[in-house]
Formats: structure tokens, sequence, C-alpha cells
């Protein structure tokens, strides 16, 4: 990678990973307005035009890519707006903001419903509001149990994960999809919790991702290379590999090859650059990386 960023957050939009929204300072933890492109069928890395907005969430919404809230480079003032770019790389706001600012939220788009959890507003106060968009307007659903930021998410079989950011710790909370959006904000108080707990994560600032059909946790503070799959049988997180190096605060996404993708985080010193692919074969997931 050109540079250095954790908690970054990467998206794969026609064969192209992009990833952003992280941080590249590793004592200050300022978010960088950066966008990064990463072309796996040739192994090469762009830098994008600087984006307009910083510590945003990065997603795909209706085949565009999208920056949600972040914080305003100029002014600092933390944002309700949506920056979608089109094909000349430019930033348009063709999208209605949110109910609610906020900046380092995790967000996830399914189904034309754009889902955004967390994050900190003006005043750096942790978020617990989660917000849904749904193709017309943002309603305010069923908020997270805990506040957090920065937090890690992952989808499998329509149920979003988060874990890992500030104030979360170990903690992972999951819900499905389908049930967080109908949980309109006239009905919530009336409604039982959709969200549920999942054994806690072995450690802090790890990041979730699904390789295959199992939910995997990557790295983790302090400083491992530890990757862990949750059992459902034994209802807990067993160690299954290990990464080349040890970070948290890492970003990871599985490429169209069906590799398993691993880029930035932190160690104790710096921030760092590297980016690991790997074969991952079998359900004991043996992983090769990839020189």
């Amino acid at each position: 990678m050109p540079l250095g960023m954790s908690d970054a957050q990467a998206v794969l939009l026609r064969n192209k990973v992009y990833i952003g929204g992280g941080a590249c300072d590793l004592f200050a933890e300022s978010p960088a307005s950066l966008l990064f492109r990463y072309d796996f069928t040739d192994d090469s890395w762009d830098l994008l035009v600087e984006t307009p907005t910083e510590g945003y969430a990065l997603i795909t919404y209706d085949s565009q890519l999208v920056l949600v809230g972040g914080k305003d480079p100029t002014t600092g003032k933390i944002s309700n707006q949506l920056w979608v770019m089109d094909e000349q790389q430019y930033w348009a706001q063709p999208l209605p903001p949110m109910t609610t600012k906020c900046s380092r939220a995790s967000a996830v788009s399914v189904d034309h419903h754009l889902i955004v959890a967390g994050g900190l507003n003006d005043k750096l106060d942790r978020l617990n509001v989660v917000q849904v968009y749904d193709g017309q307007q943002w309603k305010r659903v069923q908020p997270l149990p805990k506040a957090g930021y920065f937090m890690k998410s992952a989808l499998l079989d329509g149920i979003w994960y988060l874990t890992g950011g500030g104030e979360q710790e170990k903690e992972i909370y999951c819900a499905s999809i389908h049930s967080l959006i109908v949980t309109t904000s006239s009905k919530r108080a009336k409604q039982a919790s959709v969200w549920k707990k999942l054994p806690d994560v072995p450690l802090e600032w790890s990041t979730p991702v699904v390789i295959g059909k199992q939910l995997a946790i990557v790295g983790g503070y302090t400083y491992s290379s530890a990757i862990h799959v949750y059992s459902h049988s034994t209802n807990s997180w067993v160690h299954v590999e290990d990464l080349p190096v040890a970070c948290y605060s890492t970003c990871t996404l599985v490429l169209p090859t069906g590799e398993l993708l691993v880029v930035g985080g932190k160690t104790k010193l710096e921030i760092l650059s590297e980016a690991f692919r790997a074969k991952i074969e079998g359900e004991c997931m043996q992983i090769s990386y990839i020189e």
C-alpha cells in the first residue's frame, strides 16, 4: 500500500478494491482524506483524488462508491452528508443527509438499504445511533446495545456483526438486517432487542471477516497475529492460523479469487502499509501467503 493506514475499510467495486477512511498518524490518530485503489489482477496500487471528508465510512450503494459522514478537513466539523464518486472521480451529493452527524461510523448496504451504526459526534461523544436509508429517506432504528466508533463489521447470511472499535473492547454484537430495518423509531420502544451478543472475541480491536461460510476474527490488541474462527458447536472462538505480522485495527476483504486480503493496521511503533494475500484451503482454513 502506498501509505500506512489503520482502521481503514475496504470495498469491492467493478473488480477493484477501494480502501480508505482510516488513520495515517500513529500518535495523533488523525484520520486522512485519502482513498486508495488496488487492482488485484496485476497487484498494483493507485492513490485517488483526496476525498471531501475524512474518518468516513466507505461502502458501495447502487454500484457506486459512497463516503458516509466523517469530518470536514478544513473546518473540523462532523458531517451527516454522503458523497458519491462518479466515473470521472468527482464527488457529488445526490443522496439525502443522515438524521445524525457522525464520523468513524460503520456502514453496510443490503438490498437498496444503507445502514450506518455508531461513530462520534461533534463533541466526540460515542454514539449508539443506528440509521437506515431505504432509498427515499433516513430513519433511526433500534440503537446499538453499546456506543462505539471505528467498529469493524462483517455480513454473513443476512446477519451484521460489529466489533473492535472504541468502547466495545472485546464485545461483538449482531443483528438480522431484516429485523433491524423494521424497527422504526415509532415502534422500537415497544420491541424486544434485535441485537444479540456473541462470546467476547479473544482480543480488542480485532477485525471480523467472512471466510467461506465462517465468521473469523483477524489480529487484535495487543499486537496479535492470530486468526480465530467462531465455532457454533462450542459457542467459542477457535485459533486456526496466523498472519505474517502481529497487528491490530487492520483491514480485511475476501477477493473474488477467494483469497483473503489483509491491509495495514497498527503495531506498537508504527502504522503499517503492508498488504498480504492468502489462499485459504479446506475446512481447517489452511492459509498460504502469496509473495
